[in-house]
């Protein structure tokens, strides 16, 4: 359906919006609220911890009440998770409106994706998987100016803008015809499906980045502002890092398409490493933003090949389409509710270079075991 691909974009742009908000924030919230890094960690990955326990439910209700009903649920509930965010003063305030803003993320993202690449044709699903990712970018792009604009305007007229924008969704999504899916396999059935071996690499290459991600979050913007940015400077290096990501995931999901998973995912590991080495041991302001550049850019080239390598083998095996995206959303939500309190915790048990130390060194590992899968690229 023609209309289905900016309808998803839509979606999980203003998913996006809500999640990356908090980054410019996140400084003014650990000083006025006292928070610790680990503490600030917990808050920035609330979100990520909503979505991960509702993740896999998603799936099912997608089965149950069908993709058009779920997308309107996860955006009614965003709704009132963003104005709440807005309304809120306190850290159990605040963590509450994040955590459940990200169950509703995960009904919407979940459904919408399914919905669209249901019946897509499969040589393009890497690609449209990687424009809806492309436009979750954008929302991240967005997201930080929402956090600057709350910073200047008041969290309550930021926030309660964005609750205006989901409701007009899901208008839109009202009124759009909604899809006849197959009769589905019985529940016991699925869900010994999601313990199968062969989902687990693609699982991981979808966890890795958002680890990463998360962890990247909270010590970033600390340091960037420990060293006299402002939430405006910072919500600008965002907005750089957004437009090459939304460049480069679509781009990625086409090399995918046509050269198979294991030759992106080793680029993106390499590159990793060497983002997270430049981290490590740059200390002054400007080498510090130019190395968040280089290891942001580098961080999501290992998921999208993931997401369609776990689609594809979801096809293979009988897996609800839904069920398969709500399985990558499980994945990537594991990523960021870990990636932000093990960040913030390392960095305040050892320092911030420990932290990027360690994730290197995972991402070496995993580009080790990659290696042999780059000689057979031309066929995984």
């Amino acid at each position: 359906m023609p209309g289905l691909l900016p309808l998803t974009c839509a979606v999980v742009l203003v998913d996006t919006i809500f999640f990356t908000a908090l980054t410019p924030l996140l400084p003014g919230y650990a000083a006025s609220l006292g928070l610790s890094k680990a503490d600030a960690g917990l808050l920035a990955g609330a979100f990520a911890t909503g979505v991960l326990v509702a993740a896999v439910p998603s799936g099912a209700l997608v089965t149950a009440i069908g993709a058009r009903a779920t997308v309107w649920l996860g955006l009614g509930l965003t709704a009132v998770t963003t104005l709440a965010f807005g309304l809120g003063t306190t850290w159990p305030a605040l963590y509450a409106a994040r955590f459940a803003g990200g169950l509703g993320s995960a009904c919407s993202w979940t459904a919408a994706v399914s919905w669209l690449t249901a019946d897509a044709p499969d040589r393009r699903r890497g690609e449209l998987i990687g424009l809806a990712v492309s436009a979750a970018v954008v929302g991240s792009l967005v997201g930080p100016l929402v956090g600057s604009a709350a910073a200047w305007l008041g969290p309550i007229k930021a926030f309660g803008g964005l609750t205006l924008v989901c409701l007009g969704l899901m208008g839109w999504v009202a009124l759009t015809p909604p899809r006849v899916a197959p009769a589905p396999r019985p529940l016991g059935e699925r869900l010994v499906m999601l313990l199968r071996p062969e989902l687990a690499a693609p699982v991981a290459l979808v966890v890795l980045p958002p680890l990463m991600f998360g962890v990247f979050g909270v010590l970033v913007p600390l340091a960037l502002s420990g060293r006299g940015w402002g939430p405006t400077a910072i919500a600008g290096l965002w907005v750089v890092i957004a437009i090459v990501e939304a460049v480069v995931h679509p781009l990625v999901g086409r090399w995918a398409d046509r050269r198979g998973w294991a030759e992106p995912v080793g680029a993106g590991l390499a590159g990793s490493v060497l983002g997270l080495g430049l981290l490590a041991v740059t200390g002054a302001s400007p080498a510090l933003a130019a190395s968040a550049f280089v290891a942001a850019v580098a961080f999501g080239a290992t998921l999208v090949p993931g997401m369609t390598r776990l689609s594809r083998i979801g096809d293979e095996i009988g897996l609800d389409p839904a069920w398969s995206f709500g399985l990558s959303n499980f994945a990537w939500a594991l990523g960021h509710a870990a990636g932000g309190p093990l960040g913030g915790t390392l960095a305040s048990a050892a320092g911030d270079r420990t932290a990027y130390v360690v994730l290197a060194a995972v991402c070496a590992g995993a580009l080790a075991l990659t290696g042999r899968l780059l000689q057979l690229a031309g066929r995984v």
